[in-house]
């Protein structure tokens, strides 16, 4: 029972049981002061001289009354009315209720750029019904309208890369015969930046088809790895790639998309940092989860900057530097979630920035 039925539930119960108690106190009042009279007539008649045919006109003194007669039969009243109450609002709740909160939380969710929501009522009311069947329509109608759209970008992408890609040999080629040229050097940079833009974009389209494959394998390893193919990288920029693992210690996840994540977060950490930083790679094994942190000592973001951090749809400002696509983050998100993890963002202006991945352990997961 929502909030709502719960609070209009409340308020009838207290207005009825206010009425109650009046009566009861009203009647109980009106008995005694009835008694009193009687009372106080009787003193009067027996203090006169009064005949005695008088004396017993009146009627027997009665005793003070212990309850109102009228207390058991509210009593019933107010029982039968919670009961008629009860029902009447779970049936709003059931049929009206309810299914505007899905509908609430279903248009949500479609707000913020995910189409993964099924429109499902229990309700009988056929308007309600005809409505949800409509949204529906709606929502297949979109995911329609978006895989074209995919397809299409996707089609253009991939076309777009062979001219970048040629491109790229061509400047190798300027760059060996006319060194220290700035113009050269500018367009090298500029096509490694499209280049690299529509590699992510493609990456985003190509991801939803892994398929994870969970093993136990070495962590160390895989940050090795990283550091080794990022070190090109940071080492233009002066900044340190550390490591801080625990000893022997494995996690339980599909490997290559775990080698992307990481490969992922400290490319991004390096991209937005300023010179001589350092990014590391930290690791530790509790009894229920493993816990791997990606953090860098750069700007740090603000409140309202990581609140769409992950959210392939919008452009997020990483420590105030440039402005990146929210793309690689939102891959990192989805494929923590494939390997049945979380991923969260704790962040401090001018002092850090701390990706904190969790997975559940090998043994956790067979519990499941």
């Amino acid at each position: 029972m929502n909030r709502f039925i719960l609070k209009f539930y409340l308020v009838f119960i207290t207005i009825i049981s206010l009425t109650f108690f009046s009566l009861i106190f009203f009647q109980k009042n009106a008995m005694e002061k009835e008694h009193e009279t009687r009372m106080f007539a009787e003193q009067q008649i027996r203090g006169n001289d009064f005949d005695e045919f008088s004396f017993h006109r009146l009627p027997p003194p009665k005793e003070k009354p212990k309850e109102p007669p009228l207390a058991i039969p509210i009593i019933v009243i107010l029982g039968i009315s919670s009961v008629f109450v009860c029902v009447v609002l779970s049936h709003i709740n059931k049929h009206y209720i309810k299914p505007l909160l899905t509908i609430q939380g279903n248009v949500r969710k479609i707000k913020d750029g995910s189409l993964d929501v099924d429109f499902e009522t229990k309700s009988r009311d056929k308007n309600m019904v005809d409505t949800f069947d409509t949204m529906n329509e709606m929502v297949q109608g979109l995911k329609q309208r978006e895989k074209l759209q995919n397809n299409y970008i996707r089609n253009l992408v991939h076309d777009l890369r062979a001219p970048v890609i040629a491109q790229e040999r061509a400047m190798e080629i300027l760059s060996d015969e006319m060194k220290d040229n700035q113009l050269v050097e500018g367009m090298t940079k500029n096509n490694d930046a499209y280049l690299k833009m529509i590699n992510s974009i493609i990456e985003s389209f190509s991801h939803d088809d892994i398929e994870i494959e969970k093993m136990d394998f070495d962590f160390s390893k895989l940050a090795d790895t990283v550091v080794d193919a990022l070190k090109p990288m940071a080492k233009a920029k002066n900044i340190e790639l550390r490591t801080a693992i625990q000893d022997k210690l494995t996690v339980w996840a599909d490997y290559l998309s775990f080698n992307r994540i990481i490969m992922n977060l400290v490319s991004n950490a390096i991209e937005n940092i300023d010179s001589n930083k350092t990014v590391t790679i930290e690791a530790k094994k509790n009894p229920k989860t493993t816990v791997i942190t990606i953090v860098d000592n750069g700007k740090g973001m603000k409140e309202e900057e990581k609140e769409n951090l992950f959210n392939k749809h919008l452009k997020e400002n990483l420590g105030g530097k440039k402005s990146v696509s929210g793309i690689g983050l939102s891959i990192v998100y989805d494929l923590v979630e494939k390997n049945g993890g979380s991923i969260r963002v704790e962040s401090e202006e001018n002092k850090y920035t701390k990706f904190i991945i969790e997975l559940n352990n090998e043994e956790e997961n067979d519990k499941a």
